[in-house]
């Protein structure tokens, strides 16, 4: 059986190894770095996260849980605010599928 391998956004090589894997949101897209070329193209930016949004990192599970509980508290609280409350969720359902389509082959 074949194995695909996911290929780096930057440096277009294949990533081998889940340690080596980030996964990144830009706008609708789902992005692979390598860990070395995303800390190459974060030192690129003028402002780090304002092109992008790292999933699979430390700052993107503290994201999605800190949206969760935000999102919950206004879904419950204030049903006015339910559009808001989905955006909120916007973080959650990228890196759910970051892993659904990405993580998992690892």
């Amino acid at each position: 059986m074949m194995k695909n391998y996911i290929r780096c956004y930057k440096c277009k090589k294949c990533i081998y190894r889940k340690r080596d894997l980030v996964t990144v949101a830009l706008f609708f897209q789902i992005l692979t770095y390598h860990g070395c070329c995303f800390e190459q193209e974060l030192h690129e930016l003028r402002f780090p996260l304002s092109k992008f949004l790292p999933l699979n990192t430390l700052f993107g599970k503290f994201l999605s849980s800190y949206t969760l509980c935000i999102g919950f508290i206004l879904l419950l609280t204030d049903p006015s605010v339910f559009w808001l409350s989905m955006l909120c969720f916007l973080p959650i359902f990228y890196r759910f599928f970051s892993y659904w389509y990405i993580e998992r082959y690892f």
